[in-house]
């Protein structure tokens, strides 16, 4: 992801790197930063303190807003169409409520600074304030999106469109790569991949019969390269040994429908079977839910680790390996 950040903002300073947060300096324009599909939200900064654990929240919101430089925000709030805004308050990924004096505080403050108007249920732009396990608070103004958009509904497992390009900016995309993943899903791999990235043919299924047809309807506009069945991903029958050079997938997370032991043998088989159908230096993108489950799974393969990313999804902890054969 750095690797990419550096790419698509060539001025870009990253000053910190955590779990699911970057915070970086650049001179890029707001629609630049909106094309980061990768990044779930995008903020810019308007002001930073420390947050102990045991301290109220309340007390940090104060010292963030008298501390904020409102004209940073200035080239999202004086857009035409930026007429309303919203405050939050996030801790740890999840909204939490403030008193309701301290709302109107804030929102007095932020409408002296820059003339927008409070509308608490459809704002074009919204003014987050973030309180992290690392014992940091940022407060900033949230620019994707702007305007009255519609937020896209997801499906409950769908994998979000920013954490699927993450997936496979990871893969090292070439024009003549042979492509599986074999936990389709929705396809939202699949389609983030042959949308935005040249390949040779993608190999794509599930074991659900449902998915499989919707994901023939939207991908048949390829069907030359993009191949769609439904198949068992721990028996690959319909694929010969060394016939993939990468795999990119999101296998179940066996959170509700499998126990902690049983995942362990269900990611021995899935890693043996991957290596089976991967080519000598053929690469595996994963996403996992359980990394104990994963890593005692790991210790059986012959596969080496090349990369691990720690991140979060829908606030539940995950990991992103890059393994390769």
């Amino acid at each position: 992801m750095e690797l990419e950040l550096k790419r698509m903002l060539a001025d870009i300073k990253i000053l910190k790197l955590l779990d699911g947060l970057v915070i970086y300096e650049s001179t890029s324009t707001i629609q630049d930063i909106q094309k980061l599909r990768f990044l779930n939200n995008s903020f810019i900064w308007l002001s930073q303190s420390t947050y102990l654990d045991g301290q109220k929240p309340e007390s940090v919101v104060e010292q963030l807003l008298r501390m904020s430089d409102f004209n940073r925000s200035r080239e999202a709030t004086s857009l035409k169409f930026v007429k309303f805004f919203r405050a939050i308050v996030s801790k740890e990924n999840q909204t939490i409520p403030i008193d309701r004096s301290l709302l109107e505080k804030i929102e007095a403050k932020i409408f002296y600074s820059t003339h927008l108007k409070v509308h608490r249920t459809l704002p074009d732009i919204e003014f987050w304030f973030i309180f992290r396990k690392e014992e940091i608070s940022l407060f900033g103004a949230r620019i994707t999106p702007l305007g009255k958009e519609t937020t896209r509904k997801y499906n409950k497992g769908e994998l979000r469109q920013e954490l699927a390009h993450l997936l496979v900016l990871l893969s090292d995309h070439q024009k003549e790569d042979v492509i599986l993943d074999p936990f389709a899903g929705s396809g939202a791999i699949v389609l983030e991949r042959v949308q935005s990235f040249p390949y040779k043919k993608f190999f794509a299924g599930d074991n659900k019969e449902d998915l499989v047809e919707e994901l023939k309807r939207k991908t048949k506009w390829g069907q030359q390269k993009i191949i769609v069945e439904k198949h068992d991903a721990l028996n690959l029958d319909n694929l010969d040994d060394g016939s993939i050079n990468k795999i990119i997938t999101d296998p179940p997370w066996g959170l509700f429908e499998r126990p902690q032991e049983n995942m362990v043998d269900f990611y021995k088989k899935m890693l043996l079977e991957f290596y089976r159908v991967l080519v000598d230096g053929g690469m595996t993108i994963i996403l996992v839910g359980q990394e104990a489950g994963f890593e005692a799974a790991l210790t059986d393969s012959n596969f080496k680790v090349e990369t691990k990313l720690s991140i979060l999804v829908s606030g539940q902890k995950a990991s992103v390996y890059k393994l390769t054969k």
